[in-house]
């Protein structure tokens, strides 16, 4: 599996006192396998809450509505590799 993390600011334009009136700070990750690929967002003001996006599976892309069978087929691999994961890292 291959995990990338990117970094985002997305604000209003900045007032005269330098003040926004609105802004996100998030990350985006996505996961990709042979034929899945899942994006997901972290938002830095709620950093134990993930939003999943999206997956593409084999170019057909669909939103991730919580119980479909393919979002908890995902949740089913990214337990295994938070297992595998731990494993490796305590030795």
């Amino acid at each position: 599996m291959h995990i990338e993390k990117t970094h985002h600011v997305d604000a209003s334009e900045p007032d005269a006192d330098g003040l926004y009136e609105w802004r996100y700070e998030y990350d985006l990750y996505s996961f990709s396998d042979v034929s899945i690929f899942v994006v997901a967002r972290t938002y830095v003001s709620e950093p134990d809450a993930v939003y999943f996006l999206h997956i593409e599976q084999d170019t057909l892309r669909r939103a991730l509505h919580l119980w479909s069978s393919v979002f908890l087929s995902f949740v089913r691999l990214w337990h295994t590799f938070s297992m595998l994961v731990s494993a490796v890292l305590s030795g």
